[in-house]
């Protein structure tokens, strides 16, 4: 995933990048936490290394493959639907657009 800092200062992330990840095939336990109904499947998290400082108007690659579940793993099937990066500068939102980003099902 690339994320592109547009403005003309650089942005300092204050924590990881959160992914939104829809998992129609995650392991769910019984006594929760539970995010979403499980009929079209379920919303996961994952927590994504940032670097310590994105430069003005320069991009970064941010590898799926480090990145930790904060509840369930996502299992087979799984799609990256968003993406949220916290900053001392702000905050950005980023929708992945219709079907997302397939997710590889084998992560260390």
């Amino acid at each position: 995933m690339r994320i592109l800092n547009r403005e003309p200062f650089s942005i300092v992330p204050l924590d990881d990048i959160w992914l939104l990840v829809s998992a129609p095939n995650a392991q769910v336990r019984t006594d929760g936490p539970y995010i979403g109904n499980g009929r079209q499947g379920w919303n996961v998290y994952l927590r994504c290394p940032a670097p310590d400082v994105i430069p003005g108007g320069s991009e970064v690659d941010v590898s799926f493959q480090p990145c930790l579940p904060t509840t369930y793993e996502p299992g087979p099937g799984a799609v990256v639907i968003g993406a949220r990066l916290t900053a001392r500068e702000g905050y950005r939102e980023l929708p992945f657009g219709e079907g997302g980003i397939p997710l590889a099902t084998k992560r260390p």
